[in-house]
């Protein structure tokens, strides 16, 4: 079954989430619901050009024909806004504040590769 209103940044959250520069507005708070909701699967760190690392995230997705799982391999750049929901407001924190388990919202801003 799907959450509801919580990436944040995710609350809320206890959690991270995981936004791209241009959704979020960090004086205003988060202004749109986000693509999905998930659970973080696995954290892995990439030593690349503006790539911070990779974020695998899982999605039940419920439909008339049942429910889903979505699967999404999000990666972190530097332009990437990860945000943690404290004391109500989204707040920056780094990459390492990612870690399995974690229930995240995601924002998308540009195109996306499926397959």
């Amino acid at each position: 079954m799907r959450d509801t209103r919580m990436t944040a940044v995710v609350g809320l959250l206890a959690c991270v989430a995981v936004l791209t520069a241009g959704c979020v507005h960090l004086g205003g708070g988060i202004t749109q619901e986000p693509d999905f909701t998930g659970r973080v699967t696995d954290v892995q760190s990439v030593a690349a050009e503006n790539v911070v690392g990779t974020v695998p995230v899982e999605a039940e997705v419920e439909t008339e024909e049942g429910e889903f799982l979505d699967k999404y391999a999000l990666t972190v750049t530097g332009q990437t806004a990860l945000l943690q929901q404290k004391n109500g407001e989204p707040q920056r924190v780094g990459f390492d504040a990612l870690a399995v388990g974690q229930t995240v919202q995601v924002w998308f801003t540009g195109p996306l590769k499926e397959s």
